[in-house]
């Protein structure tokens, strides 16, 4: 009877390599292990699909459950990381501003804004108090912005409608030159930021384009805060007239400003004023200020001045009580020896409510203007003034201001305003006015000095005692 053998198995196999040669050891080996490989395939297939439907879950899982929050972070990132590109952007210094010196949070346009269809901007910045972006610029007699809206627009294109524009249309002078200031109210959220970037729209039939425009400007603190910094500041521009400052500004701090501010006209790369009172200006007494634009060829000086002038009376809106608006060759001298302060006239509760003090002009000089006169200063080679003072409003007076109560200004009168006064000559304030060593004197007809008057040297004099000039 014939045995039946059963099939050898794997296993058998394995217990009976020793009978077979070594030579064939290394094809079996190969063969087994792809006989393996080929047994765990679908095993591996099961933990890759159960790995994957892991995965999906979880992702389901998330979304559903955690998107708004990873959404919200995200976009809190986003939000910080542009809000540290446009600070670095500002930490840069655009090149379209430029800073004043000592430098503070105030920025200034290096050169004014023009554009068809916009009024011509010489300066903006931010009134941390009123909580407003402040516009001052100048229009062409036919140029009506009243009936006009603009928007400013902030980061995350947040519009905001401007205040209504206050029309200026008194003309006085020889030439008329109108002014117009555009405020626009700051969003709630960025209320504590020093420095912004906004563009300022003009609505043409309800439609505000890129056409009527000027974008991304960068606009700076006032620096003014709800505590008033100063009683009294003076303001003034000059160009290439650095002789004239020490002697100017000593004696006004000596009658009482606390605070001057010089708008500059010269280029920064020519100017020498900043070394010319770079004491004062490291003491805090004088604020340098960059201002080289140029007026509009259909205009004259006058655009650029009455341009700095409304900027410095609204930056001190709320930085300064009160602020003389001179030039370097004209001094306000107080009259009675028992008030030697000019905040000594100021005092009456009733002048909190007026626009302006107006100053009568009185021309100083000398009788004979071809004597050299080396080594000696304005004051002292001008004793002698003409016999009486100019009439009042008649292009020569000039203003100690109420900044709060002014919206409009003009070189020798507040064109919009609270009402005015006028100052006594004789007994209270005069501005002498040493018109003839103006080298802008030009073709100006001066009267007769016939009356020797040293008081204002004899000030000097004093002054020089307890702090000698440089």
């Amino acid at each position: 009877m014939e045995t039946m053998q059963t099939p050898p198995t794997r296993y058998s196999r394995l217990r009976t390599q020793s009978e077979h040669s070594e030579s064939d050891w290394a094809h079996r080996r190969h063969h087994m292990t792809t006989e393996v490989a080929r047994e765990m395939i679908p095993l591996a297939g099961a933990v890759i699909i159960v790995i994957a439907l892991f995965i999906a879950t979880t992702i389901v899982y998330l979304h559903t459950s955690s998107a708004p929050a990873l959404r919200a972070s995200a976009q809190k990132y986003k939000a910080r990381e542009l809000i540290r590109r446009r600070s670095a952007i500002l930490r840069q210094d655009p090149p379209s501003i430029i800073f004043s010196s000592p430098r503070g949070d105030m920025c200034f346009l290096k050169s004014k804004l023009t554009r068809t269809g916009m009024p011509t901007v010489h300066s903006i910045f931010a009134d941390p108090v009123s909580h407003k972006v402040v516009i001052v610029g100048v229009r062409l007699q036919y140029s009506d912005w009243r009936s006009d809206d603009f928007v400013c627009e902030h980061e995350k294109n947040q519009r905001v409608a401007c205040d209504t524009v206050v029309n200026d249309d008194r003309s006085f002078g020889y030439r008329p030159q109108y002014v117009i200031i555009i405020t626009c109210p700051i969003p709630v959220s960025l209320h504590e930021r020093k420095n912004l970037s906004v563009s300022l729209y003009r609505g043409v039939e309800g439609i505000y384009s890129r056409t009527n425009s000027y974008e991304n400007i960068t606009v700076c603190s006032s620096g003014a805060s709800k505590r008033q910094r100063h009683m009294l500041s003076v303001c003034t521009m000059l160009k290439d007239s650095d002789e004239f400052v020490p002697e100017w500004v000593a004696f006004h701090q000596h009658v009482g400003a606390d605070h001057i501010f010089i708008y500059d006209n010269q280029v920064e790369e020519k100017s020498t004023l900043r070394e010319t009172v770079a004491r004062e200006i490291e003491s805090g007494l004088v604020t340098v200020i960059p201002w080289s634009h140029e007026s509009t060829a259909c205009k004259n000086y006058l655009e650029v001045q009455i341009a700095h002038e409304n900027d410095c009376l609204w930056r001190n809106r709320h930085m300064s009580k009160w602020m003389v608006k001179i030039d370097v060759d004209e001094y306000v001298q107080p009259m009675n020896p028992n008030k030697p302060r000019i905040t000594d006239y100021l005092s009456d509760p009733l002048y909190d409510r007026i626009g302006a003090a107006r100053l009568q002009n009185w021309f100083f000089g000398r009788p004979n203007t071809t004597e050299p006169l080396g080594g000696q200063s304005l004051i002292q080679r001008n004793q002698w003034r003409a016999e009486e003072p100019t009439e009042p409003n008649a292009s020569h007076d000039k203003n100690i201001l109420r900044p709060i109560n002014v919206h409009y200004f003009k070189i020798h009168a507040m064109k919009l305003g609270g009402p005015a006064v006028t100052l006594d000559p004789w007994k209270e304030l005069r501005l002498v006015h040493y018109r003839g060593d103006n080298p802008r004197k030009l073709n100006f007809r001066l009267p007769d000095f016939s009356v020797q008057d040293t008081s204002m040297s004899d000030i000097m004099d004093l002054i020089a005692q307890t702090k000698p000039l440089t």
